[in-house]
């Protein structure tokens, strides 16, 4: 074994061995770390969402103590009502709840002695303060002029509702907020006497309120400030950062106090869950333990066999460069299994079978826009050409610049190469060259050049006209008959999709010019045998596709059986119909079924709760078939044209400015304004606040309405 340590071989597939395995170790590392980056995604979203409610409960609480206190002093028999004109309450509370106080909690106490104004708080323990002074509370109502035998039960009444009602609010973790109960006390004429008005409520002290709020929010919220709603002014705040266009808003309404709280999220902030890393680490360790473990084991196991391989290699393979030949060679084979693919591609494209899907995944250089050109090589004896001479084609070409070319072996051996270029005198200079080398070469054989074509479709007519050239020269004369690829491309695509018309129409033009090269002279009366067998091929194809071969062979066999030509073209054209006729039965129910599934969507898009899974549970259909029936009308998978439908009606709304954001969230489905915020931001590119504030967006979405 130590000597196996000693091994280059050994030791190189050691290493080899275990690059592998960590390969897929770290793929699936990183397959599970994303995973869990999503679900922590989610998770913040969560918080974020169940933190901004909570600091609209923790408001609405305030509020709803400081209304329930008041319903108690209501029922006081010292209970009384302010006048509408009062200024007690500016400066202290919301417009919202100083409408509602003033029908609230107050009642007057007679006094004989002229009154300062001041505003006295009357705290625990019985004491009062007057002008930052401490004294008693009953020292404080003698002082203003109450008679001994109402002291006491004003001391009572007042103490009843200090203690009555103690907020207390508790969140989700346990942890509780306070806020207390004050009295204030007024002073002011009654006719021609003094008096005193005393009322109670829940004092809101800002900087309370913001340190309770700071407690329930998670890192991934910076800041907090709440707005009045009907004059925009700003009561309180934390944090900063509210112009830095990298932070997220998103607001909750307390509708209760007229209030708007907004926040801003970084969302950078993800919570990732200590535990994934404690889980995993042993996973992990484990696996990195196995990697080394079963790299050594095959080692082991292939060492010897790899020996002998390499043996028998040549000299060459056995040098120290023995591994790159071994790679080389993998390489070679690689490109020879492209180079067969490629060459597979372009003899479709002389078809005319080939579409614009596939050109980029055989990586073909032909484009749409590209002039095309077909050029033939073959002597008189089908024999193949010299691999010298293709080389020398095929550098030839490569010298001038902006064309492309491919060059395939046909099946007669004839070699075939195809140029294209944007530019058509680089082409006409090019196919020259090549005329030029070709002659300079001493070969014997011949060189068909197809006629100057645009486009893919282009190329199988270019090669064509280059087979007709080649059949003068072979003896045959003209075409034997006319049946060009790119109709009988499109005679295929009309009856694979089920347009009868298309069809029809191309199948009539064919017998019309077929018939008129018979009167013609220009083909013989045999030569319509290979055309009928050429199109009954054809037509058995799409039949076998559509599994209907059992109805539509009767026909195609009747036509070898034909007595004349016109019995056969009838023939084929009943063909044709049927198989049309099945395509249609098979592609309209599923158009049904498409059209009614985007139109569901189009009507409850903005609905929340719209799913996936609810057009399943409406359609009876699996996510799927779902997904596959609204990307063959719309290009889309569910839950992207979910999103442009809502993200549309959003941009149309966001023109309206008095529609606040959380109302523009709900009415296209969703539930909170943080989850559209974000969604419009991935969707659009911009933040809500900045397409609403796109001075040109009016004028565009004009424009787009009237297009």
């Amino acid at each position: 074994m130590m000597n196996r340590w000693k091994n280059r071989t050994f030791i190189s597939l050691l290493f080899m061995y275990m690059a592998a395995i960590l390969i897929v170790e770290v793929s699936i590392f990183g397959f599970t770390l994303k995973r869990e980056i999503e679900r922590s995604n989610a998770r913040t979203e969560e918080a974020n969402a169940q933190a901004m409610e909570n600091v609209r409960s923790y408001l609405d609480g305030l509020i709803q103590d400081e209304i329930t206190l008041g319903e108690r002093v209501r029922n006081s028999s010292w209970a009384i009502k302010l006048n509408s004109d009062t200024t007690v309450f500016d400066d202290q509370f919301t417009y919202l709840r100083k409408s509602e106080i003033m029908e609230d909690f107050l009642f007057d106490v007679s006094t004989g002695d002229v009154i300062g104004s001041r505003t006295v708080y009357f705290k625990g323990r019985g004491l009062a303060v007057s002008k930052t002074q401490w004294c008693s509370v009953e020292y404080y109502l003698r002082s203003i002029g109450l008679p001994r035998d109402l002291c006491r039960p004003v001391l009572e009444e007042i103490e009843q509702l200090k203690t009555a009602t103690q907020l207390e609010w508790t969140d989700e973790n346990g942890n509780s907020y306070f806020g207390k109960n004050t009295v204030f006390a007024i002073p002011l004429k009654v006719g021609s006497a003094n008096a005193c008005r005393i009322f109670l409520c829940t004092t809101f002290n800002s900087d309370n309120i913001v340190k309770s709020i700071k407690k329930m929010l998670p890192q991934s919220i910076v800041g907090m400030r709440i707005l009045s709603e009907k004059t925009g002014s700003e009561i309180m705040r934390c944090g900063s950062g509210w112009d830095e266009a990298e932070y997220t808003q998103a607001s909750v309404s307390v509708i209760r106090a007229g209030w708007t709280a907004e926040f801003l999220i970084d969302d950078a902030v993800i919570y990732i869950d200590p535990g994934f890393i404690r889980e995993n680490a042993l996973g992990y360790f484990l696996m990195l333990l196995l990697a080394v473990v079963a790299s050594v084991l095959l080692s082991a196991i292939t060492y010897h066999p790899v020996q002998q391989l390499l043996k028998k290699l040549t000299p060459v393979s056995t040098s120290p460069n023995a591994y790159r030949a071994i790679g080389d060679s993998i390489d070679s084979m690689v490109k020879k299994l492209k180079e067969s693919r490629r060459a597979e591609a372009i003899r479709q494209l002389l078809a005319g079978y080939f579409g614009t899907a596939r050109e980029v995944e055989h990586d073909v250089p032909f484009r749409e826009d590209m002039a095309v050109r077909v050029l033939i090589f073959s002597d008189g004896d089908n024999h193949f050409i010299r691999y010298d001479v293709i080389d020398g084609l095929r550098r030839t070409v490569e010298k001038t610049e902006n064309v492309c070319h491919e060059i395939v072996e046909a099946l007669d051996k004839s070699i075939i190469l195809a140029i294209g270029s944007k530019d058509a005198g680089a082409l006409h200079a090019v196919s020259r060259q090549v005329m030029d080398y070709v002659a300079q070469q001493h070969w014997n054989g011949h060189v068909f050049a197809g006629d100057l074509s645009t486009g893919l479709i282009g190329i199988s007519i270019s090669y064509q006209s280059a087979q007709d050239k080649r059949q003068y020269l072979s003896g045959y004369g003209a075409s034997r008959y006319y049946f060009p690829f790119d109709w009988e491309s499109q005679l295929l695509q009309a009856i694979r999709q089920g347009k009868m018309a298309v069809a029809d129409g191309i199948f009539r033009e064919l017998q019309t010019e077929n018939y008129r090269r018979l009167a013609a002279y220009e083909m013989a009366g045999s030569d319509m045998m290979p055309l009928f067998h050429r199109l009954s091929s054809d037509v058995g194809r799409c039949a076998l596709e559509m599994a209907a071969e059992e109805r539509v062979s009767p026909l195609l066999q009747q036509i070898g059986r034909g007595e004349t030509y016109d019995e056969m073209w009838e023939l084929l054209h009943e063909a044709i119909v049927e198989v049309c006729s099945i395509s249609q039965q098979h592609q309209e129910p599923a158009a049904d079924v498409d059209r009614s599934i985007v139109s569901y969507i189009d009507l409850h898009f903005d609905d929340v709760n719209m799913g996936i899974t609810v057009l399943q549970d409406r359609f009876g259909l699996s996510a799927n078939t779902i997904n596959k029936s609204i990307r063959n009308l719309t290009g889309l998978t569910f839950s992207s044209y979910l999103i442009k439908c809502r993200m549309d009606k959003a941009k149309l709304l966001l023109q309206d400015p008095s529609l606040k954001i959380p109302a523009i969230a709900q009415m296209v489905g969703y539930e909170n304004d943080y989850s559209f915020r974000r969604a419009f931001l991935r969707y659009v590119g911009c933040k809500v606040q900045e397409y609403r504030q796109m001075p040109d967006l009016n004028a565009e979405e004009t424009d787009e309405a009237d297009g």
